[in-house]
């Protein structure tokens, strides 16, 4: 029934957050994790826009059919009530093309090809939800490390399409998110400064990213095993971010292994 309900804002809310709820459970984070990682990683948009493009859909059949047709002829009835100020079902239709900067289509009440117009619809309206995305993704400093090692591919992100064991890409996708074990990511909300972040494991420097994957020497073997040495020769956040961003799928694999047994020695060393 999305023809009738899918430009309905509390509607759309509700069934993009079942759409968010789903991303989560297969990605293996809580559901407080951010939206927009979610959508960075999975390379997926508001599951409302394929409503929407359906209820255009049935506004265009509408349009075509005989004046004979009683759906015709009580949208007819709906047009002539919008006219007079009286909000319904095509008050929305109207008010979302003019949005869209389709009014003229409105205004005539009619489209050349209906296939292409709704393929331009379709791009149009993912095209201004990637934007409104990247705009909010820099406009805060909780993104700022996301922001570097992600580019701007709306797509799902290799490490994601590869044949690994669920329980590595979880390890992955926490610490892309910044939502791991790791006390900079731990603390990064705790209030106060009195929190030990020093490294559990060399005890040697404050426990960041780039201290983890290129760093830490507790990890040397493991690093000398799954990373190459390009990127921890000179060790810093932009290498870091040039591993993160890697689309090769031997690094991609090996930095996920990486990930995967440090967090364990992590997690034994801590125990």
């Amino acid at each position: 029934g999305a023809e009738l309900w899918a430009l309905d804002e509390v509607a759309s809310v509700h069934i993009e957050k079942l759409h968010l709820f789903a991303l989560k459970k297969f990605l293996g984070v809580e559901r407080r994790t951010p939206n927009d990682f979610v959508y960075g990683d999975t390379g997926r948009y508001p599951i409302s826009i394929h409503s929407v493009i359906r209820c255009i859909n049935y506004w265009l059949k509408l349009l075509q059919m005989p004046d004979s047709r009683l759906p015709h002829k009580a949208y007819l009835m709906l047009y002539r009530l919008d006219e007079r100020g009286k909000v319904n079902w095509v008050s929305k239709v109207r008010k979302f093309l003019f949005l869209y900067g389709f009014g003229v289509v409105w205004v005539n009440q009619s489209v050349g090809d209906c296939r292409a117009f709704v393929s331009v619809l379709r791009e149009r309206l993912i095209d201004c939800r990637w934007q409104n995305w990247a705009s909010h993704m820099h406009e805060s400093e909780r993104f700022s490390t996301y922001c570097g090692f992600n580019g701007f591919l709306h797509e799902t992100k290799l490490y994601l399409k590869l044949d690994f064991d669920r329980h590595i890409k979880t390890v992955v996708t926490r610490f892309r998110f910044g939502v791991s074990d790791l006390f900079v990511h731990y603390y990064r909300y705790k209030s106060g400064n009195n929190f030990d972040m020093i490294c559990p494991l060399c005890r040697q420097a404050q426990e960041n990213e780039v201290h983890f994957v290129l760093c830490c020497p507790f990890l040397t073997d493991l690093r000398l095993r799954f990373i190459s040495e390009k990127f921890y020769k000179n060790p810093n956040l932009f290498r870091l971010n040039l591993l993160m961003a890697s689309t090769q799928e031997e690094i991609v694999r090996n930095f996920a292994l990486y990930l995967y047994k440090a967090f364990k020695l992590r997690k034994i060393a801590m125990s």
